[in-house]
């Protein structure tokens, strides 16, 4: 079972805003209090106007041993402990086991990231429920692992939550994401979606199998490269992340006020809708109606700007804005009666001034249509022409549209059979290697305890034969400085030396039994052992090679679909060429 999220606040949140930072830390970090305090500590001033959070999650430590890691490390250090000739063998074995033990606890750190992103924005809700009740807008940052928690999240997510994710910043990300998964993810959002990395951070090298997004620019993200960045700079030097990823730093407004939160809430107090949209018309059936026209335009205008507002900033600005146009209409209706009396309705030119992008060209081309100047005709010919002659109609292109969208759905799908096949996977591989491991530990100490006892038996065995060489010496040294009396006295009797050797002899016979008995049995065990942990690796060797077979599987379709995507794609940038237009 998940251990939750703890979730605490920084001390200089904003009690007013309804947006609120998010921070999710990574591998081996947040461990106890005092690494708690470090990171709340490192969120900077300039995020003081916004709720900052940090949610700390089980992310393991990498100088933290559980009962089955001591076992393992203390098993492959028995040769190494024992002065054996073969010692430096031992020095490597625990070298090895602690490398793979270490692996396996980032690996599993790494799977426990994945499942905690999946739960993060409810844990997150109640939260935010039971503290900071108007937060309605989320933003998050992580940081290696904690990227992978945040990715998580996103492929989890859907408009249905309650909590909107504006902007997504991530630092050092220990994951990898495919373009389509991050424009999809880009889709979620209705802010940015920001990847932070560095060609530096050799640590996430060590993240095998993956391609980080860390250390790469990836297609779909604003993706910003913090040049002297190792894997540990960025909580450390987090202000300068903000500033180069232009993350949430203010450029219209001045230090000392406040910036809004996103803007993804409907003001409290807004202006009124008007009943019906008014639409601007043009009639030009004579002079008269162009004047009269747009002086009621005008007065439109200036009785909107008498829509009531709460807001006194708001209700200052409708009452100078009122004062102008009012004052601009009296000039206005001076000038246009001026005009109505001197002006000449025959062929006229019209000039447009202003800046470039400000829309002339848009105007111009608008009244070579209306007017239906002959060049325009022809080019509007000449495209139908070509229309006709490609195919290009709306039909088509719509059809066109439908197949990219569901070729889009498509790879959707398949990246989440992809994701639901690993976690398919885990619990019997994760299963797999657990009965793997208990029973090399089995192994090991039942081969510990018989080597101890035959150790026993075997000087059980040596003690006895000492005795036995010891009587038989002794006996005979007897019997050599025996008198003629003693002689013919032993021919009728047996003398003690003899009965202590019979007793020794017996006792060497049973040890020796004993001995081998124990060592056949060390024996029998030891193969069952090996018997055992043969069909166990080939159990999870299946499971590794069936896990790995499904995934290229669905690896192939989702490059041969991405493959149709893209030639569909290029198929209708083609259709949209504006050289079918001129």
């Amino acid at each position: 079972m998940l251990q939750p999220f703890s979730f605490r606040t920084s001390s200089s949140a904003s009690p007013d805003t309804t947006e609120a930072n998010i921070f999710i830390h990574g591998y081996s970090a947040g461990h106890s209090d005092k690494d708690q305090q470090f990171l709340l500590e490192k969120i900077p001033t300039q995020l003081s106007h916004y709720t900052n959070i940090f949610a700390f999650w089980p992310s393991s430590h990498y100088l933290h041993f559980d009962k089955s890691s001591l076992w393992a490390l203390g098993t492959a250090g028995l040769s190494f402990g024992t002065g054996s000739p073969v010692w430096s063998f031992g020095y490597w074995g625990v070298a090895g086991s602690f490398a793979k033990d270490r692996m396996k606890n980032f690996t599993d750190a790494r799977s426990r990231a994945e499942r905690m992103g999946v739960v993060l924005l409810e844990q997150l809700k109640e939260y935010l429920r039971d503290n900071h009740p108007q937060i309605n807008t989320i933003n998050l940052i992580g940081h290696s692992l904690g990227g992978r928690v945040v990715i998580s999240t996103l492929r989890a997510f859907t408009h249905k939550q309650p909590l909107a994710i504006n902007d997504v910043l991530l630092m050092a990300a220990a994951v990898e994401v495919t373009p389509v998964e991050a424009r999809a993810m880009r889709s979620l959002l209705q802010g940015r979606l920001i990847n932070a990395y560095s060609k530096k951070d050799r640590t996430l090298l060590l993240n095998w199998g993956e391609t980080c997004l860390g250390r790469n620019d990836v297609e779909h993200f604003e993706s910003v490269e913090m040049n002297d960045f190792g894997h540990t700079d960025y909580w450390e030097r987090l202000p300068e992340v903000l500033a180069e990823t232009r993350f949430k730093v203010p450029t219209h407004i001045s230090p000392t006020q406040v910036q809004e939160p996103a803007a993804t809430v409907s003001p409290l107090f807004a202006p009124e809708e008007p009943d019906a949209e008014h639409e601007m018309t043009l009639k030009l059936d004579s002079p008269e109606d162009v004047y009269q026209h747009i002086n009621d335009e005008l007065t439109l205008l200036i009785g909107e700007l008498s829509q009531p507002s709460a807001d006194e900033a708001l209700k200052q600005a409708q009452r100078e804005a009122h004062k102008r146009l009012t004052e601009h209409q009296a000039i206005l209706l001076k000038r246009l009666a001026e005009l109505e009396q001197n002006a000449e309705w025959n062929t006229f030119t019209i000039a447009f001034y202003g800046e470039t992008g400000a829309g002339k060209s848009t105007l111009i081309e608008t009244l070579r249509i209306l007017l239906q100047e002959p060049s325009k005709q022809a080019s509007q010919q000449a495209f139908s022409e070509l229309r006709e002659q490609y195919g290009l109609s709306e039909d088509n292109l719509q059809r066109l549209q439908q197949r990219i969208e569901l070729t889009e759905a498509r790879l959707s799908e398949l990246t989440q059979e992809l994701s639901a096949t690993l976690q398919r996977y885990e619990p019997p591989h994760r299963e797999a290697q657990s009965a793997l491991d208990q029973a090399n530990a089995r192994s090991s100490d039942l081969t510990q305890r018989l080597g101890h006892t035959l150790e026993q038996h075997e000087q059980l065995h040596a003690n006895a034969l000492d005795a036995v060489t010891h009587l038989q010496a002794l006996l005979a040294e007897r019997k050599s400085t025996a008198s003629l009396w003693q002689k013919l006295l032993n021919r009728f009797r047996k003398m003690p030396e003899e009965i202590q050797l019979g007793q020794a002899t017996d006792a060497l016979t049973a040890a020796t039994a004993t001995r081998d008995s124990t060592a056949a049995t060390l024996a029998e065990e030891q193969h069952k052992a090996q018997q055992e942990q043969r069909v166990l690796e080939r159990q999870l060797g299946e499971i590794v090679a069936t896990r790995d077979q499904a995934c290229t599987a669905l690896g192939e379709q989702q490059t041969e679909t991405a493959h149709h995507q893209h030639t569909l794609i290029q198929q209708r940038q083609n259709n949209e060429s504006p050289e079918f237009i001129e």
